[in-house]
């Protein structure tokens, strides 16, 4: 669907034939990364026309062309509900493409306060229905934050990996994709300074470096852009970069020889793009992709087999429906009605429970009291008797959890390692925020007394490497 959309936006500022071919790019750059993060692909997919309908609505001599303008406020709307990270890079080039195309004309001898009233207008109806549909998704938070008076800390932007560290260079990789990438920064290059869809694109570029760049200022800051998220939109913007230069340069072989080979070259040139889309097809599969098909066959259905009918009760995964199974029976409840206190996370995907605390503090709610509720399970850890961890609970000024599913270092299926002064405890492995550390995660496990829900209140069942309690 993407790759549709990419299409209809480029064929209206491209002809069609050639609009097919950079949806045919675009999607090729995506099996490389945009299947990984699909709920970011589609606004890396669309960004590169949307910059062409932006760099032409802002150049424009004319009356400002209404319709495009909102067609691109959609899209930045569409952003900041999908994915906030793209929503922010959208807005820095919609405005780094005025300041350039302001700083141009005032070059050329303009007077700047009608120039700079003029790209304010034709930026306010962009900023306006943007703002619209970000308020769809955003309203809610806002609210309960007061409108950022009293904004929680997040730890989503505390993750720098290898990738991010240093400055992307698609275009210097040995592949066929790479070759492609290079052939548009060359194209990007030679044609910006009299190609409308040259210069925005080459705008694009000039934006990711300089977010990179910002990011790397944030470090300061303790913090980060996730700059590396923005390779897919490089990627995208080059290869698309790539299919126009080849074309032009296919035109002008034709010109520049014989009429009687012109023929011939097409024909080469159609075989050469075959296989080009054909290596980085099967290079995104075998290499890009691998990781991600060894776990699509080896990760474990709700049934507890994984896609190769396999069942190996060493691996936690073949315990799901067990666990299912225990909680349903011990709770005698619809699982939107269990509170759930576990690390086994996959549950959550198979069936609606709702759980007491999130696999990591960068995924996390703001809302959600991350670093709040890992403090009021140390707490409960502290109980030595049922009734003392039951005051707990029932003081506890969160919601607490009527399931507990923790691992059982005593089950000859666990390989949970306790320490000899927790011997014979229950265990729950949490994580907290090590940034900028790689990995940005840091494991570390707490215990439970197994005396503290020897309690009528408790009824509890031993399911593999885990034992289930539910309170009754």
């Amino acid at each position: 669907m993407s790759t549709v959309v990419a299409f209809t936006l480029w064929s209206v500022v491209v002809r069609r034939r050639i609009a097919l071919l950079a949806a045919i790019a675009t999607a090729l750059a995506g099996m490389l990364h945009g299947v990984e993060e699909p709920y970011a692909w589609p606004s890396a997919a669309w960004l590169a026309p949307v910059a062409v309908l932006a760099w032409h609505a802002l150049r424009r001599r004319g009356p400002a062309p209404r319709w495009t303008l909102v067609c691109i406020g959609v899209y930045v709307g569409f952003a900041s509900i999908t994915y906030t990270l793209h929503f922010g890079f959208a807005v820095l080039m919609i405005v780094t493409m005025a300041v350039l195309i302001g700083a141009f004309r005032v070059h050329q001898g303009q007077r700047l306060w009608p120039t700079v009233r003029q790209l304010f207008l034709r930026l306010l109806p962009i900023g306006l229905v943007s703002l619209v549909i970000a308020l769809v998704g955003w309203l809610p938070y806002l609210l309960a934050t007061s409108f950022l008076l009293n904004n929680p800390r997040s730890a989503a932007l505390h993750y720098l990996p290898e990738d991010g560290a240093f400055l992307p260079v698609p275009m210097m990789q040995g592949t066929a994709f790479g070759v492609l990438c290079l052939a548009g920064l060359v194209w990007l290059l030679v044609r910006c300074r009299r190609n409308e869809v040259a210069a925005s694109m080459l705008t694009i570029v000039i934006a990711v470096y300089c977010w990179f760049v910002l990011s790397t200022l944030a470090l300061i800051a303790k913090t980060t852009l996730l700059a590396f998220r923005l390779n897919v939109i490089l990627d995208v913007v080059l290869a698309v970069a790539g299919v126009f230069g080849l074309l032009e340069l296919i035109g002008y072989l034709r010109r520049r020889f014989d009429a009687r080979h012109a023929l011939q070259i097409s024909m080469v040139a159609c075989a050469l793009g075959m296989l080009g889309a054909i290596t980085i097809n099967q290079g995104a599969i075998g290499v890009a992709l691998q990781d991600s098909v060894k776990a699509a066959y080896q990760d474990y259905y709700p049934t507890g087999d994984n896609a190769m009918g396999q069942r190996d009760p060493d691996e936690l995964g073949s315990w799901t429906d067990d666990e299912v199974r225990a909680v349903a029976e011990l709770t005698g409840r619809a699982p939107e009605q269990n509170l759930l206190l576990s690390t086994d996370y996959k549950l959550m995907s198979f069936k609606p429970y709702w759980g007491f605390q999130q696999e990591t503090p960068h995924y996390a709610n703001p809302l959600g009291d991350y670093d709040e509720r890992a403090a009021e399970i140390h707490r409960w850890t502290t109980a030595r008797t049922s009734e003392e961890f039951l005051g707990m609970l029932r003081s506890s000024e969160f919601r607490t959890p009527n399931v507990f599913i923790l691992s059982n270092p005593a089950s000859p299926h666990s390989d949970v390692e306790l320490p000899e002064s927790e011997e014979g405890k229950l265990v729950l492995q949490l994580k907290g925020d090590a940034f900028p550390q790689l990995p940005n995660v840091r494991d570390y496990d707490v215990y439970f007394d197994p005396a503290v829900f020897d309690s009528p209140e408790f009824v509890q069942r031993e399911v593999g490497p885990y034992t289930v309690i539910a309170r009754r």
